[in-house]
């Protein structure tokens, strides 16, 4: 009884195989090779040579810092995810000196008070065509357009460029929002166009879907940055840095 216990027990282990690699963001580094917002993968090995510092991420919300010289997994390090206050302060870090002031203040990037007003409007899970060339939705979740000006109703189309498919919406007076038809594939890279139907211009969007995982916590601060999403990593940034005021 005893022998096939044992025997159960380690070919549930060889069945189950090494862990799956997850890709990191390097949220704080002083290395040229590991910049801030790189993507790096945790079954890679690192090198750090004297005195170079990097903090990474996992989608999970743990961080992990290491110290040079060092060399190995990303993740042999012990994990320093419970300590919340250094995550946050480490996510600062993705927007340059002065990033934790800008992401509180709302502001997406030095412009017009008009500008700042709409950041600070747009609930952080919008998708807002023509204000940032990447912009994040959550896997699986519904996608939701947004414009500021709702006081009358539009007639607008949706194009996916690469795939030449269209769909005509209307967007109803009083709505900021629109959601995303059910008629056009939503696809993680795509780039979109949506237009008034009387229009000759449009404003595009390059839709990028995050992991549910990745979405949820601090740490989705860290993801929208490295996806290119800017304005809604600074915003979701100053919702983060609120709620330990």
């Amino acid at each position: 009884m005893m022998m096939r216990r044992h025997a159960a027990a380690l070919a549930a282990l060889l069945l189950a195989g090494p862990a799956l690699a997850v890709q990191l963001v390097v949220v704080q580094s002083s290395s040229r090779q590991y910049e801030v917002r790189k993507l790096v993968a945790s079954d890679k090995p690192i090198q750090l040579a004297e005195g170079e510092e990097v903090t990474l991420v996992s989608p999970a919300g743990k961080s992990y810092k290491l110290k040079g010289p060092y060399q190995g997994s990303p993740t042999a390090e012990s994990a320093g995810g419970d300590d919340k206050t250094r995550l946050k302060g480490a996510l600062s870090s993705l927007f340059g000196k002065g990033g934790e002031n800008v992401a509180a203040a709302g502001a997406i990037r030095g412009g017009p008070d008009e500008e700042a007003e709409v950041d600070r409007d747009v609930p952080v899970w919008r998708l807002v065509p023509g204000a940032d060339p990447a912009q994040c939705v959550v896997e699986g979740a519904p996608a939701v357009l947004w414009r500021r000006d709702a006081s009358a109703e539009a007639d607008v189309i949706l194009r996916d460029v690469a795939h030449d498919r269209a769909v005509e919406l209307v967007w109803p007076a009083g709505s900021h929002d629109l959601g995303w038809p059910d008629t056009l594939p939503r696809i993680d890279g795509a780039i979109y166009l949506l237009r008034d139907k009387d229009a000759l211009r449009s404003s595009s969007l390059v839709v990028r879907e995050l992991s549910a995982e990745a979405a949820s916590g601090p740490q989705a601060v860290a993801w929208l940055a490295a996806m290119g999403c800017e304005r809604q990593a600074r915003r979701l940034l100053g919702e983060v840095l609120e709620v330990e005021r």
